[in-house]
């Protein structure tokens, strides 16, 4: 799929069956901010508001 395997291995770490989703959302906001370049602000705005809507959406037992 053209992802590095390291890539997947730290993905896979993050979101293990004990992880916190609001964590591993924090820890993803974070690398993103990182990445973000001062031109794409705008793109990362918008990833980080959805990404917050998926952590939402998926929390276990949050019906809202």
């Amino acid at each position: 799929m053209g992802i590095p395997v390291k890539d997947w291995i730290a993905f896979l770490r993050k979101h293990s069956d004990r992880s916190d989703p609001e964590a591993v959302a924090a820890a993803l906001e974070r690398e993103l901010r990182q990445a973000t370049r001062v031109g794409s602000q705008d793109d990362a705005s918008q990833v980080l508001t959805h990404l917050s809507e998926l952590v939402r959406l998926l929390a276990p037992g949050d019906p809202s």
